[in-house]
């Protein structure tokens, strides 16, 4: 293998069919490589660069994080694929089987996907619209907009969407589920729930599936949106006469001052109300959460469950 420095960015993304974008984003954010760069300042890469950028794009292809492995050698690099092309054959017809069911909200997420790369926001709503109208909400939310907030979160982290695509995005799933959650009218007697992110956290869209998914099996939902300090949740869910408090949380994972947070606000709720936390940070506060009245859930379907307990 040639060691010498040879080859320009373009030609590697070429031989990689890694974006000279990408290249450039990992190398800085990752220091997965350091190229000698010329008098003129161009970077020029070595065949071992390359094959390692290639091993790279496979592992993330294949569901690895790019800041997981971003620092592993080449070998660990073919040893972690090899293990995972195993359990892929081995899973091979289940996976089949399983995805064949899911296709259809599949489809409509790789287009939303193309949407986004291309900062077509208009058609981003479109598609979002069409699906609504096509899927049911259980699967609008649960094969459709989960997983599209958790690939454009992943896609961000490894440098493939920009952060304008990631907020044009974040902004017209926001305002697409405001729009959903608005479709249900419940009655003045239906049991409240307030929905809300803790004070830090100020990712809005797992508050909105709370709301749209509330009110969907008959709560009154109180929406107050992120950051929210514990005594104005308090005071939100005594003057509302709230049933139930639910938090979204996707960070900081293992947060004592979050812990403490959660901890305030179950000491002040006052009797009578439920909180639950889900979201993609809540099952790191388990332990820290133990001889609490707080229930932290896994996914929607669990959450539906604790709902129609509580109403």
């Amino acid at each position: 293998m040639n060691t010498k420095p040879q080859y320009a960015i373009k030609a590697v993304s070429s031989l990689t069919g890694l974006s000279t974008y990408l290249i450039r984003a990992w190398e800085k954010r990752y220091g997965i490589l350091n190229p000698k760069r010329t008098d003129t300042n161009r970077r020029l890469y070595t065949d071992e660069e390359i094959e390692k950028l290639r091993l790279l794009r496979q592992a993330v292809s294949s569901g690895f994080s790019i800041g997981s492995i971003a620092n592993f050698p080449k070998e660990k690099l073919k040893s972690i694929l090899s293990t995972s092309f195993r359990e892929a054959s081995a899973q091979r017809a289940d996976f089949e089987e399983y995805s064949g069911n899911r296709r259809f909200s599949s489809d409509y997420l790789q287009s939303c996907l193309v949407s986004i790369y291309n900062f077509d926001q208009g058609g981003l709503k479109d598609i979002l619209i069409k699906a609504s109208a096509e899927l049911g909400q259980n699967e609008l939310l649960e094969r459709l907009i989960i997983p599209l907030i958790n690939t454009i979160g992943e896609k961000w982290e490894e440098g493939i969407l920009t952060i304008a695509q990631e907020h044009l995005a974040s902004s017209e799933i926001a305002d697409f589920l405001h729009y959903q959650r608005g479709l249900y009218k419940n009655a003045k007697s239906s049991p409240i729930l307030i929905s809300a992110t803790p004070q830090g956290e100020h990712h809005e869209l797992g508050a909105l599936i709370v709301s749209t998914v509330g009110g969907s099996v008959g709560w009154n939902v109180v929406h107050l949106g992120t950051n929210l300090p514990v005594e104005e949740i308090v005071l939100a869910s005594k003057a509302s006469k709230a049933k139930l408090i639910c938090l979204s949380l996707v960070y900081p994972l293992y947060d004592p001052l979050v812990g403490n947070y959660l901890t305030k606000l179950n000491e002040l709720k006052g009797k009578g109300i439920k909180i639950i936390l889900g979201g993609r940070a809540s099952r790191s506060y388990i332990n820290m959460m133990k001889g609490t009245d707080i229930f932290i859930i896994n996914d929607l379907r669990e959450f539906r469950r604790q709902l129609a307990e509580f109403h």
